[in-house]
């Protein structure tokens, strides 16, 4: 089985073209399992940038004043990915800055819920492509194990590899189908 790297970004903003990364994070799995090895930073940030972001990710601008560049993070980056399979939450979003960024455009980035549908398959709605990430963050990954315990990390990198090892491993099948809220 190959490798996953699942990866998330914090950005200024969600506008592609204006706005920039200023956190990385990737976790790695190897054999359907989420191994602990992992590559996260925040990036020295623009001099100016919405002060609703700052309010979102809980940082304060002088936090960034010390990070490392965004070409060395990004660099790093890829380092770690190394030619493994990479999976994102919101693919789309993260391939067109981290490719803006300097990540190999080879690089290619899928959608994570993809595999957990594909783990699922038979199994509605869950297996439905319009049950999005919010519909589990509101509903079935509330009392998951393990994944409810990674629900307040400041990148979804973690939650979204421990979210994937159980899809794989037909626990998650099992603690939905055992959950009291399952409605046959």
């Amino acid at each position: 089985m190959k490798d996953i790297v699942v990866i998330d970004i914090e950005a200024t903003g969600i506008d592609i073209d204006t706005n920039e990364i200023i956190g990385l994070s990737s976790v790695l799995l190897q054999s359907q399992k989420v191994t602990g090895f992992k590559y996260e930073t925040w990036c020295n940030a623009p001099n100016e940038f919405d002060k609703e972001t700052l309010k979102i990710i809980g940082k304060k601008i002088a936090f960034f004043e010390d990070q490392p560049s965004l070409s060395d993070a990004i660099k790093n980056f890829g380092d770690f990915i190394n030619s493994r399979r990479v999976v994102a939450l919101n693919p789309t979003f993260c391939s067109a800055l981290l490719y803006k960024s300097g990540l190999s455009s080879e690089i290619e980035i899928e959608d994570a819920l993809t595999i957990v549908r594909k783990n699922l398959e038979g199994f509605a709605p869950y297996d439905y492509d319009d049950f999005r990430w919010s519909d589990w963050l509101e509903g079935p990954l509330q009392r998951i194990q393990p994944c409810c315990h990674h629900l307040k990390d400041e990148f979804d990198t973690m939650l979204i590899a421990k979210f994937l090892e159980i899809s794989f491993n037909e626990n998650l099948r099992a603690q939905l189908e055992s959950a009291d809220w399952y409605d046959d």
